[in-house]
């Protein structure tokens, strides 16, 4: 789904039959690299990448979804400015998503026992793989 040709207003839906509002997820900033190489290659927002990400699952039979995700929450307190399951730290990124796409992604991370946020991070990680097959692009 490309982004609209005409100039966003606020409030009104644009693509889906809802607005967006802002949320606040932590991510990594390799997760946040991975979703703006796809939102560049697909020429869509990093909100949008995420959007469509959610839709998709919507759809998808449970047992599917139970086995998606196979990382857990570490079983310790969480120690702030200190990675616990990458190597890098998690800082707060503002995505603009629907209410449906943020009820999937609350409902996956329920079925995970993991958060919202980690569910995005996992997402944006299993991509990765996908951008290394991709041809680097030169400007000529």
């Amino acid at each position: 789904m490309a982004k609209p040709k005409h100039k966003s207003m606020r409030n009104q839906p644009e693509m889906y039959d809802e607005t967006k509002r802002s949320f606040t997820l932590s991510l990594t900033p390799t997760a946040v690299n991975i979703l703006d190489s796809l939102a560049k290659i697909h020429g869509i927002s990093r909100s949008e990448v995420v959007e469509q990400f959610a839709r998709r699952q919507e759809h998808l039979p449970a047992h599917y979804q139970k086995g998606a995700f196979d990382m857990a929450k570490p079983k310790h307190k969480s120690m702030r400015n200190h990675p616990e399951m990458y190597d890098e730290t998690k800082r707060p990124f503002t995505l603009s998503l629907t209410p449906t796409a943020v009820n999937i992604l609350d409902s996956l991370a329920k079925i995970h026992g993991i958060s919202r946020s980690e569910v995005v991070e996992q997402f944006a990680r299993t991509q990765e793989h996908l951008l290394a097959h991709l041809p680097i692009q030169t400007n000529h």
